[in-house]
């Protein structure tokens, strides 16, 4: 907000300080400094004021308060303006409000105005804000908005039809040309000041040129109004007009101030625009939705507690004092209590905590001293099933996996939602599978090979009851496969599970048929844990949450020596499972062997060939070629002694 220092000292008896000194006041305790600039006799601050204070302080008056407050400056005693008594021959004008977003609506006529140039006072104070003189009417409506922060309008009465005034919601295609000489198209939604026959203005947001004053005009109606604060600002938006009146109205402010503004911009238009000729009219005050005063408790224990001080009693009500706040303080054995009611601008203020940090900005942020809290520090209880979760996660997306979520409802299943979010998702899932699926299909447009998992919430149903269950599912897609290749994903997707057992510690995993060539029923210690296909697989994740390893969790650095790789190929029988040959390997290899991955599968008529990877690595040295041939030479000797029939190749 544009601030002039002049206008600012008019609130003042006393001398204020140089603009440098309130701008580093304003600056401390309560709003940033935008910019500051000489005007002539005059400096120009531009303050920066936030949306929790732009109730009041979109004001020249609210300024003022704040600079009162800060320096304990007393603000001088100023008379509120008061209107006289309407003169029986001053015409009336009725005003109907047909909207409940009008909260209030007063208007006034004054009758025998001479519509003119404004004194050199006023030209000069709306200069230094910026603003361009229009005549003596519509220059006093901005001033008193710049200065108390209520919006106000004049309208011609003579362009008024019907005499009366309508408020109410626009009609769809309605129209109007505002004052600056836009044409402008309304829709619902917009409230509008009206006549009987067409719209005056946008109420809360720029008048029309219908019932415009100017230099002809001899009897005006003033309007000062409130207006639901969200509805003007969807207005503003949607007619893409923002005004310093809609910037106010948007913001909301107190309908009380509409009757102060609306005498104060009267007694200055009786004084500069006719004096004696000038009649008042009755005041039409429309009220429709009266806010009530509700006094705020906050303890002074919570204050201290809050801010991390040691404020005496004294303190804090000398922060109530400076603030204009109305107080009464009630005390028994244990606690202080303020009971706070603010000034009716203050609508900010609602609970304990808005009056914490009234203290808190007013006694100087800079003058906390910082102190440390106290707290006990307790180890965090582990989540086993984020813990596992996460294990999966690295590994799956190690493994060329990519993590999808999927529409809990589907189009079809054993539980029907009541109020389905679509047609064809009226139920929910029981597995993760089939929505796997439809990715699969959707992506396959667009990529050769896909390869997805999933962790969610599934949903069955147990004699009427309704039964939820977490996931892990995982599905692989390609566009062109040959048999062979189908049967090397398998394994592939069989050793990327292994990986993920021995990363979890679940023990005692074991693959059996499951009716159907390259289709396994997975256990763990005799529990059964899922199934797993050539294309993919599905798993109870809490089973595997409940079989992984919990208790406490070691870490060990990475070796800083380089590891030593050595193949193992050898042929087995066609109905020997590579998890047999697996375990002899691990058992032979001994502690040196990091990882063991199958890499191949090859089959033949009556036997198939298996080839094993050992990454060797030992974490205090390098290892030898000879160290390596060893190790490998005690796998090659335990997996001879096996089964004959295994045939290693050299």
């Amino acid at each position: 907000m544009i601030v002039s220092y002049k206008l600012l000292q008019t609130y003042f008896d006393k001398k204020l300080p140089r603009p440098e000194v309130l701008a580093d006041a304003l600056t401390f305790h309560a709003f940033e400094i935008e910019s500051m600039e000489k005007r002539g006799s005059d400096t120009i601050i531009d303050v920066k004021i936030l949306p929790n204070r732009a109730h009041d302080c979109l004001s020249h008056r609210g300024i003022a308060r704040e600079i009162s407050a800060i320096l304990d400056i007393p603000l001088k005693k100023i008379s509120a303006a008061k209107l006289g008594k309407p003169h029986a021959k001053t015409p009336f004008v009725a005003v109907d409000v047909k909207d409940k977003r009008v909260l209030r609506y007063m208007s006034l006529v004054l009758d025998g105005v001479n519509v003119g140039p404004s004194p050199k006072w006023l030209r000069d104070a709306l200069l230094s804000l910026g603003q361009r003189s229009v005549n003596n009417v519509v220059d006093a409506t901005n001033y008193v908005m710049f200065m108390v922060g209520q919006p106000l309008h004049a309208f011609d009465l003579d362009k008024v039809s019907g005499g009366k005034i309508i408020v109410r919601g626009a009609r769809e295609g309605e129209s109007l040309t505002t004052l600056d000489g836009k044409d402008v198209t309304l829709s619902e939604g917009v409230l509008v000041i009206a006549d009987k026959d067409a719209v005056l203005g946008i109420a809360g947001i720029k008048g029309g040129t219908k019932a415009e004053v100017t230099s002809e005009t001899k009897t005006i109606v003033l309007e000062a109004a409130n207006f639901d604060a969200s509805t003007i600002r969807l207005a503003a938006q949607r007619l893409n007009i923002r005004t310093d009146a809609s910037k106010r109205f948007e913001s909301e402010i107190t309908p009380f101030l509409a009757e102060e503004a609306l005498a104060m911009v009267a007694t200055i238009i009786t004084d500069i625009a006719g004096k004696k000729d000038v009649r008042s009219g009755k005041v039409v005050d429309k009220f429709i939705k009266k806010p009530k005063a509700a006094a705020v408790a906050v303890s002074h224990s919570y204050i201290n507690g809050i801010l991390g001080t040691t404020l005496s009693e004294k303190e804090i009500v000398s922060v109530w004092r400076k603030l204009g706040f109305v107080y009464t303080v009630k005390k028994d054995k244990e606690s202080t209590v303020y009971y706070i009611t603010p000034p009716r601008e203050r609508i900010d203020i609602t609970i304990k905590q808005d009056l914490a940090e009234e203290v808190g900005r007013m006694v100087g942020y800079d003058v906390l001293v910082p102190v440390m809290p106290e707290e006990e520090v307790l180890s965090p209880e582990e989540n086993p099933r984020w813990r596992v979760a996460d294990v999966v996660r690295n590994i799956m997306m190690s493994s060329g996996f990519s993590e999808v979520y999927t529409y809990t409802f589907l189009g079809a299943g054993e539980i029907e939602v009541a109020n389905p979010i679509a047609k064809d998702k009226r139920f929910l899932r029981n597995n993760l599978m089939n929505g796997l699926k439809q990715a699969i299909e959707e992506n396959l447009k667009y990529e050769n090979t896909v390869r997805i998992f999933e962790l969610g919430h599934i949903f069955g149903k147990d004699a009427h009851v309704i039964r939820e269950e977490y996931s892990f599912a995982a599905l692989m897609g390609f566009s062109k496969r040959k048999e062979a290749q189908m049967k090397e994903d398998f394994y592939a997707l069989k050793g990327t599970l292994d990986t993920l057992w021995i990363a979890l510690g679940v023990s005692g995993v074991r693959y059996e048929d499951a009716g159907g060539e390259l289709v396994a029923s997975v256990y763990a210690n005799d529990i059964l844990i899922g199934t797993m296909s050539i294309h993919g697989f599905e798993f109870d994740f809490d089973r595997i949450v409940a079989l992984s390893l919990g208790g406490n969790i070691s870490y060990q650095a990475p070796s800083r020596f380089p590891s030593i790789v050595r193949d193992v190929s050898l042929f087995v029988p066609n109905g020997t499972k590579a998890g047999e040959v697996k375990e002899v390997i691990m058992g032979s290899a001994g502690p040196l062997m990091q990882s063991l991955v199958l890499f191949d599968v090859f089959e033949q008529p009556e036997k198939k060939s298996l080839a094993f990877r050992m990454t060797l690595q030992a974490l205090d040295k390098t290892l030898s070629d000879a160290e390596a041939n060893d190790i490998y030479n005690n796998v090659v000797s335990a997996l001879r002694a096996k089964d004959p029939s295994w045939e290693v190749r050299a």
